[in-house]
This record gives C-alpha cells, sequence and structure tokens, in this order.
C-alpha cells in the first residue's frame, strides 16, 4: 500500500516527506525516486550520522537527484531516541498533509499526526485490518478528525496542486551490503537475539546497543519480547 501512494504521488508531481527510517519511510523514498520524482528526507541527527546505516546510499540519491536531507543538528550529532519527535514535527511542518498508513498506539506516525493536527495540516489514514496491532493507532486517529482514503486521487483532490513539480529521470537505488557482524539489523534479519548475544557478537558496548535497538523500536523497527530482540513483522 505505501508503494501504491507514494507511486500515484508522486507521478501526479507531489513532493514526498518522511524520515528516512527503515520500512515504510524507506518506501515512500525510494518510490518517489524511482518514479522520477523530488523526495526530502528529516533526519533525527546530523549529516554525518546518517541514521539507519541501511539508507546511506539512499540518501546519497536524494540530495543527487534533486532532493533534500534536512537536519536542525549540527553535522557530529547522532541519531538519538530524544530526537524523533522533533524530527516529526519537522516532517508535518513543511508537508501539506500527512497520510499514515501504519500507526500502533504508540508509534512516530502518531507523533506526526498529532503535530499536523495542532498546525491545522490535512491529516489523512489508511484502513487497516481489525486484527492487526496498527488498527487501534488508526481508529484513534479517525476518532481525532483524520480522513480515511482509499485511493490516491482521493488526496489529491484535496491539495494544493501550485505546490506540484514535474518529473525526472527514474533512479534506481542500490543499497550497500552491511557486513553481519556489524549490523543489528542483518543479526535479526537471521534470527531473534537476547541483548547479550548482540553485545557480543558486534563487540559493541551494551549501552550502544541498547540505545540503537531502543531507536528501532521507536521506529518500528524491532520489538522486544521478554529478553529477546526480533525484527517486527511486516503486514
Amino acid at each position: 500500500m505505501a508503494k501504491k501512494f507514494s507511486a500515484e504521488l508522486t507521478r501526479n508531481g507531489m513532493v514526498i516527506v518522511s524520515g528516512l527510517a527503515l520500512g515504510i519511510d524507506t518506501i515512500a523514498h525510494q518510490t518517489c525516486l524511482e518514479e522520477g520524482g523530488k523526495t526530502i528526507a528529516v533526519l533525527g541527527g546530523g549529516f554525518h550520522y546518517i541514521y539507519p546505516e541501511e539508507n546511506y546510499q539512499l540518501a546519497q540519491a536524494i540530495v543527487e537527484n534533486g532532493g533534500l536531507l534536512m537536519s536542525e543538528y549540527s553535522p557530529s550529532v547522532q541519531a538519538n531516541t530524544k530526537n524523533f519527535p522533533k524530527r516529526n514535527q519537522i516532517i508535518s511542518q513543511i508537508s501539506q498533509a500527512v497520510l499514515v498508513i501504519e500507526a500502533g498506539i504508540r508509534s512516530g506516525a502518531k507523533i506526526t499526526a498529532g503535530y499536523a493536527k495542532e498546525q491545522n495540516k490535512k491529516v489523512f489514514v489508511i484502513p487497516n485490518p481489525l486484527d492487526s496491532k496498527n488498527a487501534k493507532g488508526i481508529q484513534q486517529l479517525l476518532e481525532r478528525g483524520a480522513t480515511m482514503v482509499f485511493q490516491p486521487a482521493q488526496i489529491l483532490s484535496q491539495i494544493d496542486t501550485r505546490y506540484l513539480v514535474p518529473l525526472s529521470t527514474p533512479v534506481k537505488i542500490v543499497h550497500a551490503r552491511h557486513t553481519k557482524q556489524t549490523n543489528i539489523y542483518s543479526l535479526l534479519s537471521q534470527r531473534p537475539h537476547t541483548i547479550n548475544e548482540i553485545v557480543q557478537k558486534l563487540q559493541e558496548k551494551p549501552q550502544q546497543i541498547l540505545q540503537k535497538l531502543s531507536m528501532m523500536e521507536i521506529e518500528g523497527i524491532a520489538i522486544k519480547e521478554g529478553n529477546i530482540y526480533k525484527l517486527k513483522e511486516k503486514r
């Protein structure tokens, strides 16, 4: 669904704004570039520390193809969990409208939608299956005035078309391969791990690992069950 909406909105000249996170953010940015559109990535840290590192090539492609990386932090500031709500506020501030594709009860998407409502921006949501963990978040947004949409055309009919931009040459993104020994995401993609297993395999300080895992949880990439961390299942 994220790819469908991103592709059609891009083809109609919309600039896609998101946070460069893994998952839906990545799909939105990459699909926009693949369609020849322009996209803006708002970062939770400085330009010297692109987070997550899996999206370093994507960040480069955004800039090289007329898009924008935006950050309120100095280049040497590392991404941190406390920075993400402010990043989400900036995403809504520079956007005409916010589209929420998935939203758990506690999620960055809900935070962005909350800021959008405060800024009198339109908030659109896509319906989720009732048994989905994200259904409750979507329901809460609907109760707070969000508009449910089923097709991208419903969004296009409610925005200011003066800000639409022409398409350019589509871009194919080639992501770098990261060694499994130095990447939490790659470790968890193999199987769930305890914090001790991750520390042992990556040879990093527990505090650093916990910080990265916390950011992955906030971004909806990983979840913790007991003392086990695993990647969140895609729906």
